[in-house]
């Protein structure tokens, strides 16, 4: 944890505990940031041979984005568009035009 031994022994139990737990959490986040570089990496190198722009989601979703989106209420909307007719998304679609004030 690169603590010297003089520091370790002076800990109380409580604040070696917390030390760990920040320890973990770095070499977490430090893995994390790896995964991201590469998934950049791998964005650019497919965006030419892509029809549309590609995000970063579209190359690879992690799970501890999952876990991100499950925990954020917006994202955890059951009511989906995607059930929709085609005749709800184009007056869905006409109300929107309407409230932005186009024809």
């Amino acid at each position: 944890m690169g603590m010297s031994l003089d520091d370790f022994m002076s800990c109380t139990p409580a604040e070696i505990a917390a030390i760990h737990e920040q320890w973990l959490n770095d070499g977490i986040a430090r893995e994390h940031a790896q995964w991201e570089r590469a998934r950049m990496m791998c964005m650019c190198m497919l965006q030419p041979y892509a029809k549309n722009t590609l995000s970063p989601r579209d190359v690879m979703v992690f799970p501890w984005e999952l876990e991100a989106d499950s925990d954020n209420p917006k994202t955890n909307n059951t009511n989906t568009d995607s059930n929709l007719t085609r005749a709800e998304i184009l007056a869905k679609f006409e109300e929107v035009k309407k409230a932005a004030g186009l024809k």
